[in-house]
């Protein structure tokens, strides 16, 4: 070995004894996990579990800050600014990571380069109900009355530019049918006026709409997955009902600030993993009706691409945009 080649690979294997004792040594205060909507709402409820296993398995407390605003812009935003030293990362829906570039012109972070993929935690699906005392039992018979009264039908969202809106935009797209969006500010006062007959459809959480179809408020017709629910498995797809297609799966997921040290991003991710496989997270997630999944920071990226090219591109073909 000649001394350029053994210099290089004393400093190739320093580097790495460097990275193991960071990611041995780390965390070493609370880490703060940044959520960019408001407590008690579905990203909430599915970190909470997981970080309470991460504090048990890793000896330090994560504390959820929760940064609503904007479609989730303003967590976001805050992220990419802060000090990459392993002690604050983001926790996002597909949306603000995937849509929001789309739809905003002015966006103050980039996906890409300002974020570190660390793991996909959970994969989550739609599914489109009606109220209790709609006439429509079948999607079939939706799309049938929606193509008879063009613009008359309505769809709700908690807002524009979320995945909830562009599920509805891909029943246009797709089932060929003229209907109009209603926005709301979140989730509640849209399937207020969806029980209450102000509004014809929407696309909710699996969990959201089962527990409203269980009180006998809301009616299931399809959900968005490809495949049938384990939750409710005599509910059609929305391929099944005649929607060919039709994909409504999305995802939630951690990301680190972009100069995060890899052993740190790496750690992490392995004891998100790691934490995903335990039975009560797992039994906790069904109970929300969301897929554990855990992965490489590299699969969480190659993710992050095709559901860039998938929902963004649905809203750069409607010419979506949203001022702010």
């Amino acid at each position: 070995m000649n001394r350029r080649t053994f210099v290089a690979a004393a400093v190739a294997g320093a580097g790495l004894a460097a990275g193991r004792a960071v990611a041995q040594s780390w965390p070493a205060k609370p880490v703060r996990v940044v959520i960019p909507f408001p407590p008690g709402g579905p990203t909430d409820n599915l970190a909470r579990p997981l970080l309470q296993r991460l504090s048990e398995r890793m000896g330090q407390q994560f504390v959820i800050d929760n940064r609503a605003g904007a479609n989730g812009n303003i967590g976001a935003e805050h992220v990419a600014r802060v000090a990459p030293d392993g002690h604050t990362f983001f926790w996002s829906p597909t949306g603000t990571m995937a849509v929001n570039p789309a739809i905003y012109p002015k966006l103050g972070f980039d996906p890409v380069k300002d974020f570190a993929p660390v793991s996909l935690v959970a994969t989550v699906e739609g599914i489109l109900i009606v109220a209790a005392a709609s006439p429509y039992r079948t999607v079939r018979e939706l799309i049938a009355d929606a193509r008879a009264n063009p613009g008359r039908l309505t769809f709700a969202s908690p807002g524009t530019g979320s995945v909830v809106h562009l599920l509805g935009e891909q029943l246009r797209h797709l089932g060929g049918i003229d209907i109009v969006h209603v926005p709301y500010k979140g989730g509640a006062p849209a399937m207020t006026d969806l029980i209450g007959g102000q509004v014809t459809m929407m696309f909710d959480s699996t969990a959201a709409a089962l527990n409203q179809a269980r009180a006998g408020k809301v009616r299931m017709l399809a959900t968005g997955a490809k495949r049938r629910l384990a939750q409710v498995p005599d509910l059609p797809t929305m391929e099944e009902a005649g929607v060919a297609g039709y994909d409504s799966s999305s995802f939630h997921a951690v990301y680190a600030p972009a100069a995060t040290p890899r052993a740190v991003v790496d750690r992490l991710s392995a004891e998100i993993a790691a934490a995903l496989k335990t039975p009560e997270i797992r039994e906790r997630y069904n109970a929300l009706g969301s897929e554990p999944v855990g992965s490489s920071p590299e699969a969480l990226a190659a993710a992050l691409k095709e559901a860039t090219e998938r929902w963004g591109g649905l809203a750069r073909r409607i010419n979506l945009k949203v001022d702010g």
